[in-house]
């Protein structure tokens, strides 16, 4: 029995003493993983830290060189807007001289016609020709204007009542007034310009009831806005004979006065 006893407690040291060394091998195999872990750690947190240095070199190298190019392309727009400007602005002032200078030859043109056009007579006849249905006997008479023939007098002149004409722009005007009459002594035809008897003929008939003409004319420069008109006088009978074929009144636009 003590035998039996002895081996089991031989057997019981020896696996305490395996169960130690049991013990210290885990105990040795926990502290070489911790340090395994630990190792571990450091060398991924080296390869981090190393990986995000390197990132950052890199953002900052490329942000560095997209930063260079676009301040070159911005130099290089700014160099060229400049250009253009500068251009645009050479044309502009090529092209502004180019049209003032066209314009200024074109207004020397215009004053040149408009100079000629101004001392060039009107082509066509600006003319007023009628006649005086009525007769008075003796005396001083107004011929008068109720019978027209031929009215192109605008926009030179124009007939104003049955006894006058009246200018509307100034200019050289004619007036030609002619008539049949009879009268015991003397005779008389005058042409008024502006108020003015301009042509007065005197005429001594011979004192008897015969038929005679008298014939005026005269051209005379009158401003705008001017009265025109005929008189006459005989000393009695038929002052004009009322047909147009034997009494008339022509008036003339002849032409612009000097500058």
């Amino acid at each position: 029995m003590m035998g039996r006893a002895g081996s089991m407690l031989t057997t019981a040291q020896t696996n305490n003493g395996l169960i130690q060394s049991l013990n210290r091998n885990v105990g040795e195999a926990t502290t070489a993983t911790a340090a395994a872990n630990a190792l571990m750690q450091r060398t991924v947190q080296a390869s981090v830290t190393r990986l995000e240095g390197s990132v950052a070199d890199s953002v900052a190298s490329l942000t560095s060189t997209i930063d260079t190019r676009i301040t070159g392309v911005l130099s290089a727009l700014a160099t060229t807007t400049s250009e253009i400007n500068a251009g645009v602005a050479a044309a502009d002032a090529t092209i502004a001289a180019s049209v003032t200078a066209q314009i200024r030859a074109v207004n020397v043109s215009l004053a040149g016609v408009t100079t000629a056009l101004a001392g060039k007579k009107d082509d066509a006849l600006h003319i007023w020709i009628g006649s005086c249905s009525n007769n008075g006997n003796g005396g001083w008479r107004e011929y008068c204007y109720n019978r027209v023939n031929v009215d192109t007098a605008r926009p030179y002149f124009r007939k104003e009542n049955d006894s006058r004409m009246r200018t509307i722009t100034s200019g050289y005007f004619k007036m030609q007034f002619y008539r049949l009459f009879q009268s015991c002594n003397w005779e008389h035809t005058l042409l008024y310009f502006d108020g003015n008897h301009r042509r007065h003929t005197h005429t001594w008939t011979g004192g008897n009831s015969q038929w005679r003409d008298q014939d005026v004319y005269l051209t005379w420069p009158m401003a705008a806005n001017k009265q025109s008109w005929a008189r006459a006088w005989t000393c009695g009978w038929t002052i004009w004979n009322t047909s147009d074929h034997y009494s008339r009144f022509i008036m003339t636009y002849e032409g612009p006065l000097p500058a």
